[in-house]
């Protein structure tokens, strides 16, 4: 009486060359990551009235998501270059950014690269008002 095996369908793939190619896409990727550059914009805070907003171009960020620029109403999408037709005049003025309390971060971060990209060389962020009860 003859017992055979029932043949093998394919071949067993081994675990050793996945692990090295996980492994180069690691390290390519480490490596990548280190290299790229991160971009930063320098912001100081101001806090109280002689806290460096003399003479600084005022943006006001309002809670219902208005801006306004020295008083006057801007939209977000012409700021940069409200700014930099404000700035073109006198590069080395400061751009103060004053938010209300319950304005999103991202919204304040729009406002504040709004104001890199129009060439501001020293932007400052002061807290507004509380919004009213």
């Amino acid at each position: 009486m003859r017992l055979d095996r029932a043949p093998r369908r394919g071949r067993l793939i081994g675990l050793t060359p996945l692990v090295d190619v996980v492994f180069i896409l690691l390290v390519f990727f480490m490596l990548a990551s280190t290299l790229e550059g991160r971009r930063g914009l320098a912001v100081s805070a101001a806090t109280g009235p002689g806290s460096g907003g003399e003479g600084a171009w005022l943006v006001r960020v309002h809670n219902d998501g208005r801006l306004d620029l020295a008083g006057r109403p801007v939209a977000l999408a012409e700021l940069d270059a409200a700014l930099a037709a404000r700035l073109a005049g006198d590069p080395d003025r400061s751009v103060l950014v004053q938010a209300d309390a319950a304005v999103p971060l991202a919204r304040l971060v729009a406002v504040m690269d709004a104001a890199a990209a129009a060439g501001a060389g020293s932007i400052a962020v002061a807290a507004g008002r509380e919004a009213p009860p």
